[in-house]
């Protein structure tokens, strides 16, 4: 788990990639919150936080696949630094991706594609106490920091939408390796 510290503000910012956390980090820096006023955790129990204010952002696990895929993958000429230890071969396809991921221990999932609820979670305990999503993220932001305007997204793609890229094998796959986040967030068992 990683989070920022925001003193300031006495709030941690729990990061789950691919899910809006560069857009947020960027308007952060760049907003009303100082640079100087950050530092990075891993622990963001509330025992170590009394008193703070702790939020993550999710994305719809199916989307988030493909933006990791595209972004990491298809759209590079090597494959992201981060997944060389799997000894994965540039420009893999979609579904060697996908096949790839499941065979790993969920253990060794790089963060990019890790389910979202380990990220914000550390044992049994829920280390957030507001869950934000992608897919309303200027409404979530904005109720959260009210001062910092309209978010926008920092990375954006023209890839089309997360169902073209799956079969019904690889359904299967996402189901089963991702199932906590599809069943505790509420998303749909299909893309």
């Amino acid at each position: 788990m990683q989070a920022i510290r925001i003193e300031q503000a006495r709030t941690l910012f729990v990061v789950v990639p691919k899910t809006g956390s560069t857009s947020i980090r960027r308007r952060l820096f760049d907003g009303k919150l100082n640079s100087a006023d950050w530092e990075y955790v891993t622990d963001c129990r509330r025992e170590k936080w009394p008193g703070w204010f702790r939020f993550a952002f999710i994305r719809d696990p199916w989307d988030r696949l493909v933006s990791c895929w595209c972004e990491k993958i298809a759209n590079r000429s090597s494959i992201f630094r981060g997944f060389k230890q799997f000894g994965w071969p540039d420009r893999m396809s979609f579904p060697a991706f996908i096949r790839a991921i499941a065979d790993l221990d969920p253990a060794r999932h790089e963060h990019h594609f890790a389910s979202q609820w380990s990220l914000i979670t550390q044992g049994d305990e829920l280390c957030v106490d507001f869950i934000g999503r992608f897919e309303r993220l200027d409404e979530d932001f904005r109720r959260l920091f009210p001062g910092q305007g309209r978010l926008g997204h920092y990375i954006t793609s023209s890839r089309g939408p997360a169902a073209a890229y799956y079969t019904p094998d690889l359904c299967e796959i996402v189901e089963r390796t991702f199932s906590d986040d599809i069943e505790r967030f509420g998303y749909p068992r299909r893309p």
